[in-house]
C-alpha cells in the first residue's frame, strides 16, 4: 500500500506537460517502433508480406488494454476520466458512426481512385498482407484495436491540446495515426485521410463513440476483404 501511495503521489504532481508525453509514449511508443521496423523489413525485403496472426494481434491487443488501465489509473489520481474525453456510447452515436464509416468508405474509395488516376502503378507500392486469424484474433482486432486508436489520439491528444487551437490539435493528432502506420507504405493516405475526418468531427463535437463504431467497422471490413484475397 505504501509503493501505492508514493506512486500515486508522484503521478498528482506531475505537471500536464509530463502526463501529456508520459501518456503519449506508454500509448504509442511500441505501436510506432512495430510500424517502423515492419516498414524497414518490407523495404529491404521486396518479397516480404505483413502477417496479421493471431499471436501478433492477442499480444497486441494485450498490451493495449494494459496501456488503458495505465492511463486510467492516471486519470483517476489526477481527477479526470475517460468519460470526459467524450466517451458516451448510446443509439445514436452509434447509428452515426455507422453513417460516417460510409461517408469514410466512399472518402477514401474517391481518393484511392484519384490516386491510380494520378499515378497507375501505386497499387504496386503496396505491401502484401497475409492474414491468419481465428474468431477472437479478429474480435480482439476489430474491437479492442478502435477504443484504443480513438480514445488516445482523438479522445485524449485532441482535448489536451484544444488550447493551442484546431490546427495543431488535429494535425498532431493525425501525425501520430500517420507514423502508428507507416508500414503501409502509399496505402497509408486511408489512415491518414481517416485521422482528418475523424478529428474534425471529434473537434466539433467531441464524441468519441461514433467514432470507434466508424473504425470497427472499417477494420472489420478489411479484414473481410484481405482474408477474401488469400483464399
Amino acid at each position: 500500500m505504501k509503493g501505492a501511495s508514493w506512486i500515486s503521489k508522484l503521478v498528482s504532481g506531475m505537471s500536464d506537460r509530463i502526463e501529456f508525453w508520459l501518456v503519449l509514449i506508454a500509448a504509442f511508443a511500441l505501436p510506432m517502433s512495430a510500424s517502423f521496423a515492419s516498414a524497414y523489413r518490407l523495404a529491404t525485403h521486396p518479397h516480404a508480406r505483413l502477417v496479421i496472426s493471431d499471436s501478433e494481434r492477442l499480444v497486441s491487443s494485450a498490451l493495449e488494454l494494459a496501456v488503458l488501465g495505465f492511463v486510467f489509473f492516471i486519470s483517476r489520481v489526477r481527477g479526470w476520466s475517460i468519460r470526459q474525453l467524450g466517451f458516451h456510447p448510446n443509439w445514436r452515436q452509434t447509428i452515426i458512426g455507422v453513417l460516417l464509416f460510409f461517408a469514410v468508405v466512399l472518402i477514401t474509395g474517391g481518393v484511392a481512385a484519384g490516386t491510380i488516376m494520378l499515378v497507375p502503378n501505386s497499387l504496386d507500392h503496396r505491401p502484401s498482407i497475409a492474414i491468419g486469424l481465428s474468431f477472437v484474433g479478429i474480435l480482439a482486432t476489430g474491437i479492442i484495436n478502435p477504443v484504443f486508436e480513438e480514445v488516445f489520439l482523438c479522445g485524449y491528444v485532441i482535448q489536451r491540446l484544444a488550447k493551442k487551437g484546431a490546427g495543431v490539435a488535429i494535425g498532431f493528432s493525425v501525425l501520430l495515426r500517420s507514423l502508428c502506420h507507416v508500414h503501409l507504405g502509399v496505402a497509408v493516405g486511408g489512415p491518414l485521410v481517416m485521422g482528418l475526418v475523424f478529428g474534425y468531427l471529434f473537434w466539433r463535437d467531441r464524441q468519441l463513440w461514433p467514432l470507434i463504431v466508424a473504425h470497427s467497422l472499417l477494420d472489420f471490413l478489411g479484414l473481410l476483404l484481405i482474408a477474401g484475397k488469400f483464399r
